[in-house]
């Protein structure tokens, strides 16, 4: 049997820009929300499992309003440091 660690983190922080980006000043492309990705799954604890069952029981323990808005503040943060205006070439 193969074993796949997943970093729970990057649904999580993937979700989060998705629904914030197009509110901050930057571009929405593929490619900057990757790097906005990069720099907020970089500043926050990972979260790994090895079974899909871990991985759900691990996300209900991480449903929190404080988690929520500590990663919104970096997603802010990584927009006004990394983030390139809308429209960027």
């Amino acid at each position: 049997m193969e074993y796949k660690l997943i970093n729970i983190m990057e649904d999580k922080v993937v979700l989060a820009i998705n629904k914030t980006a197009p509110e901050l000043s930057c571009c929405t492309c593929n490619k900057c929300k990757a790097e906005l990705a990069a720099y907020v799954l970089n500043r926050i604890p990972p979260k790994y499992v090895d079974t899909e069952k871990g991985a759900l029981y691990t996300k209900a323990n991480h449903m929190s309003a404080e988690f929520d808005m500590k990663m919104i503040l970096e997603i802010a943060q990584a927009a006004s440091t990394i983030g390139k205006p809308k429209g960027h070439a």
